[in-house]
């Protein structure tokens, strides 16, 4: 079971992070279809953005190992999840 922190959103992630990727035409709402989950690879050096492995139809992130190429993805699009997803 992972540890869910929803309200948290640190500037600093850890790979195999849990997070949410809210796009800005959702306009914060979490629900939204174009929402995607995934773990952390890696941030970048200057810390603004989050390469993350997008769950997908083939395979369901867990670890941040996957063999799957990471999005960079802007720190504040994405929440915070856990920091474990299993």
């Amino acid at each position: 079971m992972s540890e869910r922190i929803p309200d948290e959103n640190p500037r600093h992630y850890e790979k195999g992070n849990w997070v949410q990727y809210i796009p800005g035409h959702a306009k914060g709402n979490y629900g939204h279809p174009d929402c995607q989950q995934g773990v952390v690879k890696r941030q970048s050096e200057d810390g603004q953005t989050v390469f993350v492995l997008y769950d997908n139809l083939a395979c369901t992130m867990m670890t941040g190992d996957e063999p799957y190429t990471a999005q960079g993805t802007n720190i504040d699009d994405l929440r915070f999840l856990g920091r474990k997803r299993i």
